[in-house]
């Protein structure tokens, strides 16, 4: 998996732009293990697959504000595993730090990217640390576009 890993919060540096009109989203169900994940698709460009904060949130806090990005990204929300539209059917036990990096993984691959930008918010940027750490310090490597440092396999 090539994937570019931005670690960060979203601030109010986009509240002077006027919402996307033009984005209509897009709801799906993403088949993982033992579950089914809500995911909503909106925008245009490079994908960001945006990790809400929690433990008990989903992403609908981040409505409609992060849609502003979407006139110059792909935003791919998705409800974590045992989290708002993404709870039916799951126990608290199978909520893993593997099962979420397995997951994230299988809404990659039910997007069809290789290479994303994930955006963290609260818990949502440990689980993008926590990513990082999983991966071999040598998949890490400075992004030459983005200050932000970056995963490549």
């Amino acid at each position: 998996m090539k994937a570019a890993l931005l670690v960060g919060l979203v601030a109010c540096a986009f509240t002077t732009a006027p919402p996307a009109r033009s984005a209509t989203p897009h709801e799906v169900r993403v088949p993982v293990a033992g579950a089914e994940l809500y995911a909503r698709d909106i925008g245009q460009g490079p994908a960001m697959i945006v990790l809400h904060g929690g433990p008990d949130f989903d992403h609908i806090y981040l409505l409609p504000e992060l849609d502003r990005l979407s006139d110059h990204y792909r935003l791919i929300y998705y409800d974590q595993r045992g989290r708002g539209r993404s709870a039916d059917h799951v126990q608290p036990e199978d909520v893993t730090l593997a099962s979420d990096l397995d997951d994230l993984d299988k809404v990659r691959q039910h997007f069809r990217l290789d290479k994303v930008v994930l955006l963290g918010q609260l818990l949502g940027h440990g689980a993008c640390s926590g990513i990082r750490a999983a991966l071999s310090p040598t998949c890490l490597a400075p992004d030459p576009d983005e200050s932000w440092p970056s995963l490549r396999r």
